[in-house]
């Protein structure tokens, strides 16, 4: 009885090291890529903020991380499609657990809702924030339609505001070259 009970004491202890052993880069793998949902929660406070008070919105001046890039995210996209035009992999889950869940349903829109769109901001290869924005607030996609451009870089000092008071479309009011991109 002593034996069989060492015996499955061994056999669970080997396990558990197996498993930790070929856990160990995917765990290291999900802290290298996670983003921070704080700068991205102050980001989208003060653009509110912003277009609540009907003000021009400098996106240089709105966000407390570094970028390079943002990138305006569609409805459905799927994950695998917005890292290719982010030219990076993230995720914005909080835990481990979170992290293999989302890697399971990966072919998934990423944003299942047409009422919602991502801004994602980007510096070299890093995402850097990942603000998903409800279209009633504030809506991006219009921005999209009219300069026919995914990316706006921050050396172009981008401003937005709202087409009007009423309306949570965004225009772009800054100088914008398109020859630059």
């Amino acid at each position: 009885m002593i034996n069989k009970l060492m015996r499955l004491y061994r056999v669970l202890v080997f396990t558990a090291i197996v498993i930790t052993v070929i856990l160990i880069p995917d765990i290291y793998h999900y802290y290298t890529i996670r983003v921070s949902t704080g700068d991205a929660a102050k980001f989208e406070e003060r653009l509110l903020e912003k277009a609540k008070r009907n003000e021009p919105m400098r996106l240089a001046e709105l966000t407390s991380f570094q970028w390079d890039r943002m990138i305006i995210m569609e409805p459905y996209m799927s994950q695998k499609l917005m890292e290719e035009l982010a030219g990076a992999k993230w995720t914005t889950a909080k835990s481990y657990a979170g992290y293999r869940v989302n890697k399971a349903v990966s072919d998934s829109c990423a944003v299942c809702d047409d009422s919602l769109h991502k801004l994602v901001f980007v510096k070299g290869n890093r995402v850097m924030a990942d603000v998903t924005l409800s279209r009633s607030d504030l809506d991006f996609l219009d921005f999209l339609d009219v300069l026919d451009v995914q990316s706006v870089f921050r050396d172009q000092d981008p401003i937005f505001a709202k087409q009007s008071p009423n309306v949570s479309k965004v225009k772009l009011i800054s100088p914008f070259d398109r020859d630059e991109e």
